[in-house]
């Protein structure tokens, strides 16, 4: 018997079991051995034990054979919890007080531990549990984690991965999805894609059996790099497999790793104990590089090991999860190819050094969407980026970097040893060209199985086997099964382009005719690969632009895309080009405008023809090309007199001059001087010399003079906030003649005479004195003052604003609605212990201040502060509007990146879904059942669960939106209740959940713009020919606003059914057939 703590009884009970062995009779016992406090409890054991017949000599004999030991918690912890403890990195107490706590808390829902989440709990909390020493696990983990580094195929360029690794984005692999061109228009998403995956978290629990399906140069092999380096620095032991190198071994996984990798890293890992321990993680590369009758066996071997070990995670990549020969209970996922943010991403990890780069390639893919498209694939654009070319040298031709991934594609054993080459890669080729063209003859992506053979067996001839060469197109990743019986090239570009080579060298006899299909897919692209390497296309391009084209220019456009890609044209002919571009850019829809201006820009700027010089000063195209292509000409003369002609117009609403800024900056005094002539003019309005404020305030101080600056920031015939802004512009230290203007603009109403002045107060020895005065000030109401740090100028850093914020906000001689509102900012710039305050403060912060700090949750990672926050607002009833409020905040702080500047308002970049989002869907789902909402209460709250993953939640849209449309009440004109329909529509639209044509139509006629333009997407969405009907009559009668949504989506679906939209008069437009 064990007791945990000493006592009078529990030494009288030793005693009494101890003595049994000294007595020669009961008496005797009773009598000379125990004393009086003994006897008594000899006599209350033999009472209680009286109704089964036990006399005394009974208890006595048991007693004899009772020890009796008193463990007392101390004694436990110094003298054997050392015993039982593992070596760590923190000592046996410690370790057992954990461990204990943990215990004790799962105790109550009768918890369970597994040895792999336990280690990884223990890690999450500091703790590292060691393996035995003659493992040399430690060092197997270095050299694992000096071996994760990505090499770019051709280039010579390895980069370690890092904390800078860009980690892939992957959804839910659905068999079911067919391929379409349209799959390389990127798909954008605000919320969680409802199957979006982050396989950053692997090895997770629900999440640790995982097959990764990708097409070639999608970074699969440099995933299971990046999960194994993550999972060693862990403390797990993870351990990468060649399928084709487990497939020459006869023996199963866990020989595999006795024998291969222990020999491999020089190392004696019991994987069999190391598995069992839950330290062991399995990555399985490249299944489809074995032959097709190894699979299901490799299969096998996986599986087995699994089953003998069921708590080892495992991951398989695959390039097509038709190469699971066997069934497999694993969760499939699929990588994304990369979107704009992805692709900015890219180009920081590879050119991390090279300021303005990003941005100047990024506005080169959007001037060559041909080049956008293609380097949606991570492996070819991680080429090109790796190729130290500057954006000027990239090359004219994206036929030349189609090659280069094509030469790669068809030879994967150069950066694949793996891969052995049964048939020659230029017998492939021919087969693939042949393949891509007989699928672009029937208009369509992909080729079935039966015509799949025909094609290689005519492309090879008579009596040669057709089986080696399928397996080989496969094996390497040109074609991939999709679906059925079917097959698809990797991208569809790919496809278009090999089409193309085909047409080049087999059926230009019949190219002329195949023009007119130039605005649909997949002919679009054919034909300009086709003109791009035509030795002599002007003839079959002068034909072409002499026949009729669509409303929006499609084949003038596709000519013109042809010349900026490297097709050579004469002179006279390039004008006309030019000419016909300038006609179209300043009446085509806003998407289509910017594209113009990036086409001009590109390639149809240079010479100079009068009527592209003309629409430079045309003010609405400033941010569709015009600035660009006044910035990229780099002419004085040129941008003084497009200035010119801005500022002689209308001016309110110019408050920058986007890609024109640098030029304009590069006149120097002058570029100051034309302003300031401009505000001095007669009858200059306040909104235009706040413009004139804003555009100073743009210039480059590092091209000014402080003689020029001061001169202006003294003179008193111009506003406050002109002098402001040049006193902001003077070099430090400040002027002091600017601080009574400081002190006086911060009495004074207006965004341009504030900031201007809060910019200077940030410039001085001590900010943060002079700016607790500014929010100190009685003549200033509450909004006013938060503006103020709003105003904090973007040059700072976020540590100095946090900084700033978190001085102030301990500053008890600040109103505790403000010091609030600092601790806000504080921790949307980053500072911790204000963000932990505000969450424990959850239960009673004023609503406003709970939905921002929710919002800015993208800057604090913290599960464990998300686990904190559910808990205070399980403590809080909230109205309905409050509901649907926090679960907007909700979805944007655990989904996106939230830069507030102003409060409640900033931008929102893209962030991976935060750690502890799965923590909020219980409370969405209890409140998304309630049923008090109003009716745009009730929509938000809908959309917001939406966004947040939820598939019932769009139905209660559906439903909520016609609430709303029904309602008599609610004023859909209203341009911020429009919004929310158009929110709504929007959220919908991404997820497929598409509403019937008649409703659409009345959002239409309800709605302002914001509303109608979501509906008009969604008509477009239906993707059929009743859609585009709706569409032609919604424009005839749409504001100018909404004619330029209407045909911004026309656009895009005549072109996906084969229709050609041309106008007939009066305003109003046609289809007909192509």
């Amino acid at each position: 018997m064990v007791l945990g703590e000493p006592s009078k009884t529990a030494a009288d009970l030793e005693e009494c079991c101890r003595r049994t062995t000294d007595a020669v009779d009961h008496e005797e016992y009773l009598t000379k051995r125990l004393n009086e406090g003994q006897r008594s409890l000899f006599s209350k054991i033999e009472t209680a034990l009286a109704g089964y017949a036990v006399n005394a000599d009974n208890v006595r004999a048991l007693l004899s054979r009772v020890d009796v030991e008193v463990y007392s918690h101390a004694l436990i912890e110094r003298d054997h919890a050392p015993l039982w403890m593992p070596d760590s990195n923190c000592d046996p107490s410690s370790l057992l007080a954990r461990l204990r706590d943990m215990v004790g808390g799962a105790s109550i829902v009768r918890g369970t531990f597994e040895p792999a989440r336990l280690l990884e709990r223990l890690r999450s909390e500091g703790v590292v549990i060691g393996e035995p020493q003659g493992w040399g696990a430690d060092s197997y983990r270095s050299v694992l984690t000096g071996k994760a580094v990505i090499e770019v195929p051709g280039t010579g360029v390895v980069k370690p991965i890092d904390e800078t690794f860009i980690w892939p984005r992957a959804h839910r692999y659905d068999r079911s999805h067919r391929a379409d061109f349209d799959d390389e228009v990127p798909n954008p998403w605000f919320g969680i894609r409802p199957d979006s995956v982050n396989v950053s978290n692997f090895p997770t629990a629900g999440f640790d059996r995982v097959v990764v399906v990708s097409g070639p140069g999608f970074g699969k092999s440099t995933l299971s790099l990046a999960l194994a380096k993550s999972a060693a620095e862990r403390g797990l032991l993870p351990a990468i497999i060649s399928i084709h190198e487990l497939a020459k071994q006869e023996g199963g996984v866990g020989r595999f790793l006795q024998d291969q990798l222990n020999a491999q890293f020089e190392v004696s890992v019991d994987w069999t104990r190391a598995a069992e321990a839950g330290l062991l993680v399995l990555f399985f590369d490249g299944l489809d590089e074995v032959s097709i009758d190894r699979r299901a066996v490799m299969l096998e071997r996986v599986k087995t090991f699994s089953l003998r070990y069921p708590a080892v995670p495992w991951l398989l990549t695959v390039r097509d999860a038709a190469a699971l020969a066997a069934p497999t209970d694993a969760f499939l996922v699929e990588l994304d190819a990369l979107d704009t943010d992805d692709i900015g991403r890219y180009i920081s990890f590879y050119r991390p050094n090279d300021a303005g780069f990003g941005k100047r390639l990024q506005q080169a893919f959007t001037a060559r969407p041909d080049l956008g498209r293609l380097v949606r694939i991570p492996l070819f654009l991680a080429i090109l980026l790796c190729s130290d070319l500057e954006v000027s040298e990239l090359p004219s031709k994206r036929t030349e970097l189609l090659e280069a991934y094509l030469h790669l594609l068809f030879r994967p054993e150069q950066f694949k040893g793996a891969v052995s080459a049964v048939v020659d890669p230029a017998a492939l080729r021919p087969i693939a060209e042949l393949i891509a063209y007989d699928s672009l003859e029937r208009e369509a992506i992909g080729v079935d199985a039966r015509r799949l053979e025909a094609s290689v067996r005519n492309a090879l001839g008579l009596g040669q086997p057709v089986q080696p060469a399928l397996d080989r197109l496969i094996t390497c990743g040109v074609l991939r099964p999709s679906g059925p019986a079917r097959f698809v090239f990797p991208f569809p570009v790919v496809q278009e382009y090999l089409a193309a080579c085909y047409i080049l060298d087999f059926r230009m006899e019949g190219i002329s005719g195949r023009l007119s299909s130039a605005s649909k897919r997949p002919w679009a692209q054919t034909l300009q690969f086709v003109l791009e390497r035509h030795p002599h296309p002007i003839p079959l391009v002068t034909n072409f632009l002499a026949q009729e084209d669509d409303v929006f220019g499609t084949g003038m456009r596709l000519m013109a895309r042809c010349v900026a890609n490297g097709m050579s044209v004469t002179p006279p002919l390039k004008a006309e080009l030019t000419r016909r571009l300038c006609r179209l850019w300043p009446s085509a829809a806003w998407r289509l405008r910017g594209r113009i201006g990036a086409l001009i820009a590109a390639a149809f700027c240079d010479p100079m023809i009068p009527e592209l010089r003309a629409l430079l000063s045309n003010r609405w195209l400033l941010h569709h090309g015009a600035g660009t292509i006044v910035a990229q000409i780099k002419s004085p003369d040129l941008t003084r007199s497009v200035l010119a002609d801005f500022l002689a117009g209308d001016i309110e609403h110019l408050l920058n001059l986007a890609e024109m800024q640098p030029a304009v900056s590069a006149l120097g005094d002058e570029a100051l001087d034309i302003y300031v002539a401009r505000a001095r003019r007669d009858g200059a309005s306040e909104k235009e010399l706040e413009a004139i404020s804003s555009l100073i305030g743009h210039l480059d101080p590092a091209q000014l003079s402080d003689e020029h600056l001061l001169a202006v920031a003294l003179d008193e015939r111009l506003p406050i906030y002109i002098r402001l802004e040049a006193f902001g512009l003077h070099s430090t230290p400040v002027d002091p003649r600017a601080m009574p203007l400081v002190e006086a603009a911060l009495g004074m109403p207006g965004y341009h005479t504030r900031s201007a002045a809060v910019e200077i107060i940030m410039k001085l020895k001590d900010p943060v004195s002079s700016l607790r005065d500014a929010l100190m000030r009685s003549d200033l109401k509450m909004k006013e003052k938060l503006d103020l740090l709003g105003y904090l100028p973007r040059g700072l850093l976020p540590a100095q604003k946090a900084e700033i914020c978190r001085t102030l906000s301990q500053d008890d001689s600040i109103q505790d609605e403000l010091r609030r509102r600092l601790s806000i900012f504080g921790a949307r710039y980053g500072n911790s212990d204000s963000m932990c305050a505000l969450v424990e403060a959850a239960d009673r912060l004023p609503i406003a201040d709970l939905r921002t700090t929710i919002a800015i949750f993208g800057h604090h990672r913290s599960r464990s502060l998300v686990e904190t926050l559910i808990l205070r607002l399980k403590e809080r009833t909230f109205s309905p509007s409050d509901r649907a409020g926090l679960t907007s905040s909700i979805v944007l702080g655990m989904t996106a990146l939230f830069q507030m500047d102003m409060f409640e308002g900033g931008l929102i970049d893209v962030a991976p879904l935060h750690p502890g989002a799965d923590l909020f869907l219980p409370l969405l789902e209890e409140w998304a059942a309630m049923e008090d909402y109003e009716p745009i209460d009730g929509l938000n709250q809908a959309e917001g669960f939406a966004r947040f993953g939820s598939e019932a939640a769009l139905s209660a849209i559906e439903q909520r939106l016609k609430q709303v449309l029904d309602s008599n009440g609610i004023d859909l004109a209203d341009s911020d209740t429009a919004a929310h329909v158009g929110h709504a529509l929007t959220t919908l639209r991404e997820r497929q959940h598409l509403l019937p044509l008649p409703f659409l139509e009345r959002v239409v006629d309800r709605c302002s713009y914001n509303g109608a333009s979501g509906a008009v997407s969604m008509i477009a969405a239906h993707g059929t020919h009743a859609a585009l009907d709706l569409l032609l009559e919604i424009h005839t009668s749409a504001t100018t606003s909404l004619k330029e949504a209407v045909m911004d989506s026309l656009e895009t679906l005549a072109g996906r059914l084969g229709l050609r939209i041309r106008p007939i008069g009066e305003g109003r437009l046609e289809a007909a057939i192509i």
